[in-house]
């Protein structure tokens, strides 16, 4: 005997908007959160396996190439989705269009690496990752991990 059961329109759109909800509580996002999920800086470690390449750099020369010209320091920065961790908590982004003799090639930068953090903290723009390369220099240190074919490479900058 087969029963035919009828679901209203209501009951389905209520239905999905407590499952979608009820997601966003267990991720933590509420909707008074969701407005600054992109605001919060995220601190995230480092890979324990990563490649560790220590670079000296002129604090003079990385400051010329910054004020340098910008059609030289132009790349582009294009958020990538990774499998296993989640966007809006750990941010990535794949660098494109990384020109010899700018800012990126100093710091050891190549077209296709994936940025992944800064001092161990995300981005959640690419333009706070332009804000972080500003002030690097100032600081006398730098940390900015990347994956570069797959595997972690953590870059330490000294600047003297």
């Amino acid at each position: 005997m087969k029963k035919n059961f009828k679901i209203s329109q209501s009951f389905f759109t209520s239905l999905t908007i407590s499952c979608l909800l009820g997601c966003a509580n267990f991720a933590g996002i509420t909707s008074s959160s969701s407005a600054r999920v992109e605001e919060v800086a995220v601190k995230r470690e480092t890979a324990i396996l990563a490649k560790v390449v220590d670079l000296k750099i002129n604090s003079s020369q990385y400051l010329d190439l910054l004020k340098g010209s910008p059609e030289k320091n132009k790349i582009r920065l294009v958020k990538i989705f990774s499998s296993g961790t989640i966007d809006q908590v750990y941010p990535e982004y794949r660098l494109f269009d990384v020109r010899d003799n700018s800012i990126y090639t100093l710091l050891g930068l190549k077209t296709a690496d994936i940025l992944v953090s800064a001092q161990e903290i995300t981005f959640s723009s690419p333009q706070k990752f332009f804000g972080y390369l500003t002030i690097i220099p100032k600081q006398k240190f730098g940390k900015i991990e990347i994956r570069r074919n797959g595997l972690p490479l953590v870059f330490n900058y000294s600047f003297y």
